[in-house]
């Protein structure tokens, strides 16, 4: 039997995240998530001439990273903002 071909679409809850080809049996997406919280991820595939098409779903649960940063320097600062910690120059 030959290897699957076709596409698969890959969704967080109703949003689509995006589709991708199958090659070698497998469909790949890779995909960045800014946010925490609980996704119900879903993969459909639509099936070719000798597959029926299929989809599964998994929830994946996103928690925050603990980090600390310690730094002896009292010329530089830290702060928070939404892509991590940034260590720059005190403001006076």
């Amino acid at each position: 039997m030959p290897a699957p071909t076709g596409t698969v679409t890959f969704k967080d809850g109703a949003a689509t995240l995006g589709t991708s080809t199958v090659a070698n049996g497998r469909a790949v997406l890779q995909v960045s998530h800014t946010g925490v919280g609980t996704m119900l991820l879903t993969a459909a595939y639509v099936g070719d001439a000798n597959y029926i098409g299929s989809s599964a779903a998994m929830t994946q649960t996103v928690t925050p990273l603990a980090v600390t940063t310690t730094t002896n320097d009292p010329s530089r600062r830290l702060a928070r903002h939404a892509g991590g910690i940034a260590i720059g120059p005190s403001r006076a």
